[in-house]
């Protein structure tokens, strides 16, 4: 057993030779065994790392893109469907109908009146409608903090 433990230790140090013989030169690299070993073992790493990194072909962007398109398809084809919808009335003061363009086109819904209109005009004016009143709420609170400062006599 004790000749085995030391014929080990010694393939262990065992140099590697390799010789490179070209018509002008000779080239001779002498490497350790636990060296060439560990570069082995660097090499291997490196090929898990290069399986394991995504690959960007072409052929899967592709299909990226036309699940892409595909996503852009369907959320077109929603907001392009009829949907049943009564524009509020508002005030006195304002028009009878409500004008909304989207890329070019313009599209007339008018006040109080059940009419069906793409979905993508009715969120326009909902929205339109929800900023308005979060605008009238700003206006208020800026009047209320100003009428304070006037009472206070800060202003």
């Amino acid at each position: 057993m004790a000749t085995t433990k030391k014929a080990a230790e010694t393939a262990e140090n065992t140099e590697v030779s390799a010789a490179e013989t070209t018509a002008d030169t000779a080239t001779t690299v002498t490497i350790e065994k636990s060296q060439l070993d560990k570069l082995l073992g660097m090499y291997d790493e490196l090929q898990t790392l290069k399986k394991s990194m995504p690959t960007d072909s072409k052929a899967e962007k592709i299909k990226q893109d036309k699940e892409l398109v595909k996503l852009i398809e369907k959320a077109n084809k929603e907001s392009e469907e009829l949907v049943e919808y009564i524009a509020p009335t508002g005030s006195m003061k304002s028009n009878k109908n409500i004008e909304v363009n989207i890329n070019g086109v313009q599209y007339t819904v008018p006040r109080g009146v059940k009419t069906n209109i793409p979905r993508k005009v009715a969120e326009i004016i909902d929205n339109s409608i929800k900023q308005a009143e979060f605008a009238q709420g700003v206006q208020d609170k800026a009047a209320e903090i100003a009428q304070q400062a006037i009472a206070e006599g800060r202003i």
